[in-house]
């Protein structure tokens, strides 16, 4: 049989067991937040840049469309001769 000694060497290592895997526990859990907040850090910077550069290439065609009404509006009031200058650049 075990001596009193060992008995008790026994419950303490098994305590410290169970303590270890606690601290583990957390540490892990700890880690699984650390991951957990990079992701949603790293999507919100893919969002916002994919809005951005939506919203720039929305502004950049809206300008085109513009430039281009302005063009056809010039156009329509423009005398004959603006309209062979205008074609016969070359």
């Amino acid at each position: 049989m075990n001596s009193p000694s060992e008995y008790l060497g026994e419950i303490l290592v098994h305590i410290l067991k169970k303590q270890l895997d606690k601290k583990q526990q957390g540490i892990t859990r700890l880690e699984t937040a650390i991951i957990l907040i990079a992701f949603v850090v790293a999507v919100a910077v893919f969002a916002y840049t994919a809005l951005s550069s939506g919203l720039f290439s929305t502004q950049k065609s809206q300008e085109t469309v513009y430039s281009l009404a302005d063009a056809v509006h010039g156009i329509e009031h423009a005398t004959p001769v603006d309209i062979e200058a205008i074609t016969n650049v070359g």
